[in-house]
């Protein structure tokens, strides 16, 4: 997931490879990628 430049804050390692905020796509697909542990499921 890429950074935006103003939430960079102290990030400027990570600013050379991840330049640019993620597409709301992207990030979708990474939330919904989790998977929670089925004790956890059951709790929520």
């Amino acid at each position: 997931m890429g950074h935006e430049r103003e939430s960079v804050g102290g990030l400027g390692m990570t600013m050379g490879r991840y330049p640019g905020a993620a597409p709301e796509t992207a990030k979708r697909a990474c939330v919904e990628a989790v998977k929670l542990p089925e004790r956890i499921k059951a709790i929520a």
